[in-house]
């Protein structure tokens, strides 16, 4: 069976809350607006390598809503399956863009991304660089 997400954050979807496209530039939050425009553009730019693969020939789309999540001290986004409309071939998503804004963030704390095999049942190893 999959992994289910176990949340301990708040979330916010920024094209719900008028923080995503064009107009929102000159909204109340333009560097997080800009900073999601770069994560959508570079996920984008990955397209025709992701259809070259020999192994994944994925094609991307089109984009999902960008989200924000907060946790508190000590909390974490347990193991789960990024996709919720199937495997990622068909109608589901193939790629997440995620990046992390930890003021004075020690690898120590934990945090880092680790991918899921989910053939395997392993984590993997969040060393790796």
């Amino acid at each position: 069976s999959l992994p289910n997400a176990d949340r301990g954050d708040r979330i916010l979807f920024m094209q719900e809350q008028g923080l995503s496209g064009a107009a929102a530039a000159k909204g109340p939050a333009p560097t997080l607006t800009m900073l999601e425009s770069a994560l959508t553009d570079l996920g984008m730019q990955l397209d025709l390598r992701l259809q070259r693969s020999e192994t994944l020939r994925l094609r991307i789309t089109e984009r999902c809503d960008g989200m924000l999540a907060c946790y508190e001290a000590g909390g974490a986004y347990s193991a789960h399956i990024d996709n919720a409309d199937g495997d990622g071939r068909v109608d589901g998503r193939v790629l997440t863009m995620v990046l992390y804004l930890n003021v004075n963030w020690d690898r120590s704390a934990g945090g880092e991304l680790a991918i899921f095999e989910a053939t395997d049942g392993d984590l993997g190893d969040p060393n790796v660089k």
